[in-house]
């Protein structure tokens, strides 16, 4: 998951990615969770510069979010 979006906590990550990158995730995530037991819950909150950035209320130390669009690491 760290290689597709910003941790918030321990299993709880914030991505911004598009339909082929989505499904490159859930391609992966696919190998490594056994289907029978394990959960993922993959949730579209709508671009980052609209929806996406006020679906978030943080208490405490707000985390930063994932800026839309490509980035290079």
């Amino acid at each position: 998951m760290k290689g597709f979006g910003e941790a918030l906590q321990y299993s709880v990550f914030v991505c911004d990615l598009d339909a082929q990158e989505r499904l490159r995730l859930i391609v992966e995530l696919k190998k490594r969770i056994d289907e029978q037991v394990d959960s993922v819950a993959l949730v579209d909150l709508g671009d980052p510069e609209g929806r996406g950035r006020r679906c978030f209320q943080f208490l405490g130390v707000a985390r930063p979010l994932p800026e839309s669009g490509a980035r290079i690491v």
